[in-house]
């Protein structure tokens, strides 16, 4: 047995997170303080709370394409299966890059490669808690006329020279399911960093219809549409149809 400093996965919660679970204030009031939350620490330009993380990203990556096109998204060609679950949520194509296995952060020649491919968006990932200096990646996104996703959905609460991650793109992703940083059993938000990132995801938001108490689309609806209907309940969202399980098994619920 491999000994250990630490558990593998660690969800924090006290008496007061489990009585609230069991007896929750108010959704608008619960919410309300998550977002100003957020936004003190982050500081970002707009955020938006959802389901999960990986609604969060699948947002991003629609969100980084013009109206009309399909995204085409830079990947690590490894990492967690929910990078391709949002991928399929939007019909992506993607274009994958490799890891330094020394330090999970991009490996230079070929994350240059992945942007010889003109990516919409290029997403990198904080594995396991452990901080990626973003700021050469982010300068070779922009330079390739790509925007980089700050995927923090496994480091929400680490830092980077007093910076918390998730706010070192354009795009950030936070999630608060089971086994993260600061758990909520579920939910997950979109930041905006920049000024293009503010207003991509303004447009893709005026294309969202607006919240109602549930949502449950026809059983002949698309599982893309599903997924972008959820993503204007945040976190209310009651059921998805046969046909979204079997597309995003376990990721959603």
């Amino acid at each position: 047995m491999i000994a250990r400093h630490q558990l593998p996965a660690w969800s924090p919660l006290n008496l007061r997170a489990l009585a609230a679970g069991i007896i929750p204030p108010p959704s608008s009031r619960a919410l309300g303080r998550i977002e100003r939350r957020i936004a003190d620490e982050y500081r970002p330009r707009s955020l938006l709370l959802t389901r999960s993380g990986t609604i969060a990203l699948a947002l991003a990556m629609r969100a980084s394409a013009p109206e009309g096109l399909r995204p085409r998204i830079g990947l690590p060609a490894w990492g967690c299966f929910d990078l391709m679950t949002a991928a399929d949520a939007v019909d992506a194509e993607v274009v994958l890059y490799d890891l330094d296995p020394e330090t999970l952060a991009p490996e230079q020649a070929s994350f240059r490669g992945m942007l010889a491919r003109e990516p919409h968006a290029a997403v990198v990932a904080h594995w396991f808690g452990v901080p990626v200096d973003l700021g050469p990646w982010a300068e070779l996104a922009r330079s390739a006329g790509a925007l980089l996703v700050d995927d923090a959905a496994q480091a929400v609460g680490a830092s980077l020279r007093g910076a918390p991650l998730g706010i070192g793109g354009d795009f950030g992703i936070l999630s608060f399911g089971r086994g993260k940083g600061r758990p909520g059993g579920e939910g997950g938000a979109l930041l905006a960093a920049s000024p293009s990132a503010q207003a991509a995801l303004q447009g893709v938001a005026r294309a969202l219809p607006p919240p109602t108490p549930c949502v449950a689309g026809p059983p002949s609806a698309s599982p893309r549409r599903a997924i972008f209907l959820s993503l204007a309940n945040n976190f209310n969202i009651l059921a998805f149809r046969r046909k979204l399980w079997r597309l995003l098994p376990w990721t959603l619920k």
